[in-house]
């Protein structure tokens, strides 16, 4: 059963994620920010599996209230239910790879904290300076990024002291308006979504692509400011062929080269106009896929998280006596009962006390 519920995930986080991007699209042609979209669809690929499973319990348990909302019988993937029998997978072999699956959960999460401790020891460590009337930390080998999630500091290699006040003021304006997004706060959430589901690979891109849209919000901010594309542009370029990223600092300024190539095409695709036809087709592709994610219904729990019986929680059939009626008509609870004495007060009269 626990091959039927990853399959299960896996259809609904593609459905979903390709309503993201439809939702990004969207998003992108009416010039609002796209990083929260990507931020909800990790959520839901994330909860949502969980959240389908207890509607299915509560379809289950109380099935006349499920009625009323259509959601009697739960309805199977056709896929799951003919290739992934129930008895096509050992309870061992569930066991198993939920084990798996806590372990690689605590070793990621034993990692965010450590480079939390780690990136906070380091960034005390780091010598304070004033660069275009700013409070910045200066390293040697990282940035220019932000560091720390309560107390955000932009973090700026020495090197960025050699160039001109135009340009330092654009690096450090853009690092600004990280920290007033709170962007390293949705970073490390991602972080937190998928140490929660690790053997997701849809989760892992979709945070992918939350990086690199909270860069692209960011480039957006900065040049909305007034700054020319050109230039801002050659800026990234110029950042990219001497900067180190290092794990313990994000966001930063540049984060790839590949993520370099899509802000800079995000930028130019910017300046021109979706037709209205467009947005109409994205939105009605973000309804289809969000209305197909909602049809699916999760299998049952996998068999290593529910009881060995199914019948913990059901009465012993030995409480329930079928009564007998005497010649007046009136239950008659056969002798030896445990509900003898509570039948008999119940339904014989009361007599008057003299």
């Amino acid at each position: 059963m626990i091959a039927a519920w990853v399959v299960f995930v896996l259809v609904t986080s593609r459905v979903l994620t390709t309503g993201a991007r439809f939702a990004h699209g969207l998003a992108a042609a009416a010039r609002r920010p796209t990083r929260f979209v990507w931020l909800g669809a990790m959520i839901l690929s994330a909860a949502w599996p969980l959240v389908a499973v207890a509607l299915a319990g509560v379809a289950r348990t109380f099935p006349d209230l499920a009625g009323r909302w259509g959601t009697a019988e739960p309805r199977y993937v056709a896929l799951i239910v003919s290739a992934l029998p129930d008895s096509g997978v050992a309870r061992w072999l569930e066991t198993a790879l939920l084990a798996a699956w806590a372990a690689a959960s605590a070793i990621l999460f034993g990692r965010l904290a450590m480079n939390t401790m780690v990136a906070h020891r380091w960034r005390r460590a780091l010598p304070l300076a004033v660069v275009d009337g700013v409070l910045v930390r200066m390293s040697a080998d990282a940035g220019p990024a932000l560091a720390g999630l309560l107390h955000m500091e932009v973090v700026l290699p020495t090197w960025v002291q050699e160039l001109d006040a135009p340009t330092q003021r654009l690096v450090v304006g853009h690092e600004l308006a990280h920290r007033d997004a709170r962007d390293p706060w949705l970073l490390w959430s991602a972080a937190v979504l998928t140490a929660l589901v690790p053997w997701n690979p849809l989760l892992w891109w979709q945070a992918g692509r939350l990086r690199l849209a909270i860069e692209s919000d960011c480039d957006a901010r900065v040049l909305r400011r007034g700054v020319r594309r050109s230039q801002y542009a050659r800026l990234l370029l110029d950042i990219a062929e001497r900067m180190v990223v290092v794990p313990r600092l994000a966001p930063a300024l540049v984060s790839g080269a590949t993520h370099l190539e899509h802000r800079i095409a995000a930028m130019a695709h910017g300046a021109t106009r979706v037709s209205p036809w467009r947005r109409v087709l994205y939105a009605l592709a973000i309804a289809a896929s969000v209305s197909f994610a909602l049809v699916l219904r999760a299998p049952e729990l996998p068999r290593a998280l529910t009881p060995e019986r199914s019948d913990v929680f059901a009465p012993s059939p030995a409480t329930f006596v079928p009564l007998r009626y005497d010649a007046r008509g009136r239950p008659a609870p056969a002798p030896g009962t445990s509900i003898e004495r509570a039948v008999r007060i119940l339904v014989e009269p009361r007599r008057e006390v003299r």
